[in-house]
């Protein structure tokens, strides 16, 4: 995760994931893996006051990227190098604060003040805003056609890491690692630390093929007040009816931040632990993401419509934790991707029984 800032410019968000929201002045944002922001700036809103009064007058400014240090794999604070004792406080290759240069003319010339001078986020009272980290304060831009459906059904995923019989840290999503010989369906049993399947099919060729035959549970009921709540096959694969409005609770029992995406669909981000009024405050108008942040031990609430039929991934998209399981797969509407029309040719059937 990124904190983004501009030296003594206000940021002007204007779009998050594809969704144009009114513009939205923050001093600084924070951004995940896969997040996608836009902004404007307005250089004559340079805080002349931002340059120190002892140094020139300057005609450019920092563009700041400034790393959660948590992303790295060891403490950057007191590292030392294996090969050499390092010149900095830390390795340049482990410099959390990346930076680009804003000129404020043509003259392309180096800031004139210290690049460690505090940046004007810091003291601006809008710096409160970083607390916002998936920017569910953002309004939609055209709310007379933004409509938020209902929920209808719901899903609760918790979110583990911990370590397996043989001492590999694997990821979890509701006690299951979605292992690379998961993209199938298998009618066996199958152990939870990793998953071997009995087929060698992909989910999207078995769907569309024999969409009865994918042994998971239709939604279920389990209060009269509740919401039916999505069944899975016990191996990551959860089954979705067509036209379904899913509310997804990712509870995160890890310490560290996941920014999930789901395949095929955006979803609304409803509230977070670090924003849980959201969910009364923005209620018909929530943000819709494609990539939802997810704090440390703490838990988000999206809401998607499934209205595109297919088996798409829902997962972490930090690379090493969807290699260590972070996984699950949503099987939306298997009979309506048939009635669409989905076939298979022959000459992808025989690549699925090739292996």
């Amino acid at each position: 995760m990124y904190t983004v800032s501009i030296d003594g410019l206000p940021l002007h968000i204007i779009e998050l994931d594809q969704t144009p929201v009114v513009p939205y002045t923050v001093s600084s944002f924070l951004i995940n893996a896969a997040q996608r922001v836009s902004f404007y700036v307005n250089l004559n809103e340079f805080d002349q006051n931002f340059v120190p009064p002892d140094v020139p007058p300057t005609k450019s400014i920092y563009i700041r990227f400034k790393a959660d240090t948590d992303m790295y794999p060891v403490d950057i604070s007191s590292y030392i190098a294996p090969y050499a004792t390092p010149y900095l406080p830390y390795p340049v290759f482990l410099n959390p604060l990346y930076l680009a240069i804003l000129s404020l003319d043509s003259s392309n010339s180096l800031p004139t003040y210290p690049v460690n001078q505090a940046t004007s986020g810091s003291s601006n009272p809008r710096s409160a805003d970083q607390s916002d980290v998936n920017i569910l304060r953002a309004r939609p831009f055209n709310q007379a056609n933004y409509v938020v459906p209902n929920a209808t059904h719901t899903l609760n995923v918790v979110i583990t890491f911990r370590r397996d019989s043989n001492n590999i840290t694997r990821g979890y999503l509701n006690n299951v690692t979605y292992g690379s010989d998961t993209n199938s369906v298998s009618s066996k049993s199958a152990s939870k630390e990793c998953i071997i399947s009995g087929k060698t099919t992909p989910l999207l060729h078995q769907m569309a093929a024999n969409p009865k035959a994918l042994t998971i549970l239709a939604p279920v009921t389990k209060s009269i007040n509740s919401l039916p709540v999505l069944q899975s096959d016990g191996n990551g694969h959860y089954l979705v009816p067509y036209q379904a409005v899913v509310d997804i609770l990712l509870n995160n029992t890890d310490e560290g931040e996941h920014p999930f995406h789901l395949h095929g669909h955006s979803f609304w981000i409803i509230s977070t632990s670090e924003n849980p009024q959201a969910e009364q405050l923005y209620r018909g108008a929530y943000i819709q993401r494609d990539v939802v942040s997810v704090p440390g031990s703490g838990w988000a609430k999206i809401r998607f419509l499934a209205n595109n039929p297919g088996a798409w991934l829902f997962h972490c998209h930090i690379e090493w934790h969807m290699d260590a399981g972070l996984i699950l797969a949503f099987l939306v509407g298997p009979n309506e991707l048939v009635a669409q029309g989905y076939t298979t040719t022959s000459t992808q059937t025989r690549l699925c029984q090739s292996s």
